[in-house]
């Protein structure tokens, strides 16, 4: 079920915004944390809306173990840019 053609193409649909959509703005929140600023309101909903959308998307990544530890790193990442979002909120 999780190689049916249905499950690679969302995959393939995920996989193509990631790096096409969320890296790119991904990459502009780590430069500014990394500058120690605080996140924006606008910022902030995003990364709770792309773990929140992970999360529930998990179920492509499933049973594919290439997947499985791609997920698995970027749910870590995004675990990271979170701790240090809340780092430089105490500042």
């Amino acid at each position: 079920m999780h190689n049916s053609i249905k499950y690679k193409s969302v995959r393939q649909a995920l996989l193509q915004r990631l790096m096409s959509i969320r890296v790119p703005r991904i990459i502009e929140i780590k430069k500014r944390l990394d500058e120690g600023e605080k996140l924006s309101e606008q910022n902030i909903n995003y990364l709770q809306r792309i773990l929140r959308e992970t999360r529930e998307n998990k179920k492509y990544f499933d049973k594919v173990p290439e997947m499985e530890q791609f997920y698995i790193k970027l749910v870590h990442y995004y675990h990271k840019l979170i701790t240090q979002a809340v780092e430089n909120e105490m500042k």
